[in-house]
């Protein structure tokens, strides 16, 4: 053992304790406590998604092959000051598993629905590997026909990627507005 290395594993020790509130289990980071679970029927399916928080709403999209609990970490962080989504697409996790509609724009579809049914008019939205697809059909899904053109959502789609940072799986995660 070298000199620092004991300095080094007891300052591990110690941010994994003052981490510990935040502690996962095979490399899923609990939500926060105040979030809820809900189920909402849209574009034909029904979408599991996790809701929480208050302020302006952020929009969480997972990849392939995982689920809206991906976002954990990243929920807890932001919890304090933003509404937090994080939908299961289609097809994963809880949400439906129908035999189609898997295109982005369709998927798409359904996340405009939970943001409908949560009465969210804009967001902004954080995405990852197959959700930064899907994000960017959000994005560019037209304003509703109850709204006038030229719309919140409509500018917002023109705007597009706000920015861009390496997730720890080493795909790009967007941050985008809606």
């Amino acid at each position: 053992m070298k000199p620092n290395d004991e300095k080094r594993t007891n300052m591990k020790d110690q941010n994994y304790a003052a981490m510990s509130e935040h502690a996962h289990v095979d490399g899923i980071y609990p939500f926060p406590a105040v979030m809820q679970t809900r189920t909402i029927e849209t574009n034909g399916i029904s979408i599991s998604v996790r809701v929480g928080g208050h302020g302006p709403a952020v929009v969480m999209l997972h990849g392939f092959g995982t689920t809206g609990d991906m976002w954990g970490h990243l929920a807890s962080a932001l919890i304090e000051d933003h509404m937090i989504v994080a939908p299961d697409l289609r097809g994963l996790g809880l949400s439906s598993k129908p035999d189609g509609g898997y295109d982005k724009k369709n998927q798409a579809a359904d996340v405009v629905g939970v943001l409908d049914a949560l009465g969210v008019s804009t967001a902004e939205l954080v995405t990852h590997d197959i959700g930064i697809m899907v994000g960017f059909a959000v994005a560019a899904h037209p304003p509703q026909a109850h709204e006038p053109m030229g719309g919140d959502r409509c500018a917002a789609a023109r705007r597009r990627t706000l920015g861009s940072d390496q997730t720890g799986s080493g795909h790009v995660a967007f941050w985008l507005r809606w």
